[in-house]
């Protein structure tokens, strides 16, 4: 099946948020205009390098954000140091996200790579990175909730995930 979004390459010379939607959910549901939704393929995960799609949103960040992220990517390990991911890498990109930016990722965990940081898609977390407004619940960005025409999105599933995008640029030791 073709893609129906446009696909970009993000300016990495400063961190992007991405609000992400899963594919399959997303290629069922028809987006309203005016949100710009894109398809981005970004290389991450450090030296392992790996191509992620990552289906989304791009938000602004809050200003004077830009600077703090860099500076917490730069305290985070790169698991490309040891060879691969492992579960302290995650449980200290967890810390620091908490005490460094008062966020968490305890639902998003497992999308965790270099270059590409979760971030659990909590009303109050997107008060924290972007002055952006967001509907409660985010299915209205996908389609009008009014409209009974529409058969709803299963409201259990987990289909939104927020990441905070960087450069690939390894930060090893």
């Amino acid at each position: 099946m073709p893609d129906p979004l446009h696909t970009e390459t993000l300016d990495l010379s400063l961190p992007h948020l991405l609000l992400g939607v899963r594919t399959r959910e997303w290629l069922q549901a028809a987006a309203p205009a005016p949100r710009k939704w894109r398809t981005y393929h970004h290389l991450c995960g450090g030296r392992h390098e790996q191509l992620r799609r990552l289906v989304g949103l791009e938000l602004p960040l809050h200003a004077g954000l830009a600077r703090r992220i860099h500076d917490v990517q730069k305290r985070l390990p790169s698991e490309a140091a040891q060879g691969g991911m492992r579960l302290s890498d995650v449980r200290r990109y967890q810390d620091v996200l908490r005490t460094e930016l008062q966020l968490d990722c305890e639902e998003s965990y497992l999308s965790y790579t270099h270059a590409v940081y979760p971030v659990d898609c909590q009303p109050e977390f997107f008060a924290r990175l972007t002055p952006d407004t967001l509907p409660m619940p985010l299915d209205a960005l996908l389609y009008d909730l009014s409209d009974p025409q529409k058969t709803p999105l299963d409201p259990g599933a987990q289909r939104w995930q927020l990441w905070i995008v960087t450069s690939n640029a390894p930060t090893y030791g």
